[in-house]
């Protein structure tokens, strides 16, 4: 009786690290049950290596339980760490549904090509906040239909979920109302999503870092940059040695701003430090920064060899990492031999029809190179084709696409 009050009285208090270390060595058998609100409590302020030390050391039997298998993925995604759970979620999901679990399976472990099939399972199952979001987000390749469930997920949020799901889902459906081409509309989305975060004062870094840098980007896009540089800066620095990821992705978005602003050897020097310190499947990537700013700087035969370098090395990969690289190619190539950058650009236009913002970029090149080719006509046709990523992107965003 006395453990049991002691562990209330812990939870009342929203004590949620002290409340799972009790149970954890006093009573086991109630983790399952307290994750409930220990899980998220721990998540949302980001002690996601707390949250994992805690579980790791369960029982077996305790361990295995469906709602402790989620929190040791969930905070194994942060940690670098899921890969180790594979065997058990597989052998777990092989005899269950578990939506829950699924979804954050296919989110986190999921083979590209299971991506959607496990997703769409887990929803269909039950629809959830986070089945929801992890629905919507495999349907990246049809922005629409990842709209329509992720509005879904934020108002499913909304009814029942938590600050943190309802900011977490409301910044998701920002980042594919630019897939749609609805940039302005996507910053509206992406500041209530970042002002719900910090209403309510959370503390996942990592979670707030990629609202941040998503707005970042839209504003890019629709012109609003007052104050954007030394932001990008100061937090890709400050990254740089904690959490290389994010460094890199604030760093992508720091190079664009010095693009569109005109200034192509800072941006040149920013692109390149990613390229240097990216994975070889990240690379496809990081190069695209690259090539476009050697174009800016009229060094097309550098364009070139560096792209041709990155499409040897992320050939066999999966298509989101070999896309980029192959357009990077395509750009390029129509700076040097317009006639043969047409049918490589024609395919990166197919592969990017889900994407408006790259499908533009694609778009511009392919017009201009038809047009160097005397295919006045089809260029037309071309631009034509890529206006939905045009129509709402400001001088700003137009110079960095273009």
């Amino acid at each position: 009786q006395e453990a049991k009050a002691r562990l209330e009285f812990l939870l009342g208090e929203e004590r949620w690290s002290e409340a799972l270390e009790f149970a954890a060595s006093r009573a086991p058998q109630r983790v399952p049950v307290i994750l409930a609100e220990t899980g998220p409590g721990l998540h949302e302020r980001g002690l996601h290596a707390r949250l994992w030390a805690l579980l790791s050391e369960l029982p077996s039997e305790i361990k295995g339980d469906e709602r402790v298998l989620y929190w040791r993925l969930s905070a194994g995604a942060r940690l670098g760490r899921a890969e180790e759970l594979r065997g058990e979620i597989e052998a777990r999901l092989a005899t269950c549904e578990a939506p829950e679990l699924r979804a954050l399976y296919a989110g986190v472990l999921a083979a590209p090509e299971a991506l959607e099939r496990e997703a769409k399972r887990a929803y269909r199952a039950r629809a959830t906040p986070l089945t929801a979001f992890q629905y919507g987000r495999a349907l990246s390749d049809t922005p629409e239909a990842s709209l329509e469930v992720l509005r879904e997920a934020v108002h499913l949020a909304e009814r029942g979920g938590r600050s943190y799901e309802i900011a977490r889902n409301a910044g998701l459906y920002a980042s594919r109302l630019i897939f749609a081409g609805r940039y302005r509309e996507a910053a509206h989305w992406g500041e209530w999503a970042l002002q719900r975060f910090d209403r309510a004062g959370l503390g996942d870094i990592t979670r707030r870092l990629l609202l941040v840098n998503d707005l970042a980007y839209v504003r890019l896009l629709i012109g609003e940059t007052l104050g954007l540089e030394p932001e990008l800066k100061v937090t890709a620095e400050h990254l740089a040695g904690v959490l290389p990821a994010l460094a890199r992705l604030f760093r992508s978005t720091l190079g664009d701003y010095q693009l569109a602003h005109g200034d192509a050897e800072a941006a040149l020097a920013t692109y390149e430090r990613n390229l240097a310190s990216s994975p070889r499947a990240l690379l496809g990537k990081a190069v695209l920064g690259v090539v476009r700013t050697l174009l800016e700087l009229e060094r097309p035969g550098e364009a070139l060899r560096e792209a041709e370098r990155v499409v040897a090395l992320t050939r066999h990969e999966a298509a989101a990492y070999h896309q980029p690289a192959l357009l990077a190619l395509a750009l390029a190539l129509s700076a040097l031999e317009p006639k043969r950058a047409v049918p490589v650009l024609e395919t990166c236009l197919d592969a990017q029809a889900a994407r408006a913002h790259y499908l533009a970029q694609a778009g511009l090149y392919l017009a201009r190179a038809q047009f160097e080719s005397a295919r006045e006509d089809s260029a037309q046709r071309t631009l034509d084709r890529v206006w939905t990523g045009l129509g709402d992107l400001s001088a700003t965003g137009l110079q960095l696409l273009a």
